[in-house]
């Protein structure tokens, strides 16, 4: 039970660049990586699965300022009604999700990273 729990409130980071190298490591234990102007790089760090999916999108909302939810309704609605809407204003251009610490993937954590895909296209 301890293990479900703890991959469901899975740990996040935001990584960026150390300047001169190649290297990328997470901003908050790293002071000399920088993040990218309008890009935002998120490590989701455990498996990505039906229990905690709704957590990935609270992290990546958190972290990126965009609620996934209500940009698909307002491109749902819009589809509808045969108009096209404006993609809303950020920030953030791109989102990259560093899936390289994710070992297990189900088919509704595909489809929550579609969504945000979605969005940001």
């Amino acid at each position: 039970m301890y293990e479900f729990l703890k991959k469901k409130r899975a740990r996040v980071s935001v990584i960026g660049k150390i300047p001169g190298t190649n290297i990328f490591e997470c901003i908050d234990a790293c002071e000399d990586a920088k993040e990218f102007d309008n890009i935002k790089i998120i490590r989701y760090e455990e498996s990505l699965f039906y229990a905690n999916v709704e957590n990935f999108k609270y992290k990546v909302m958190k972290l990126t300022k965009i609620n996934p939810d209500s940009e698909l309704k307002k491109m749902a609605h819009a589809k509808k009604i045969g108009k096209s809407i404006e993609p809303s204003s950020y920030d953030i251009k791109h989102i990259i999700i560093d899936c390289s610490s994710l070992n297990y993937i189900d088919s509704q954590g595909i489809n929550t990273i579609l969504q945000v895909n979605i969005i940001k296209k």
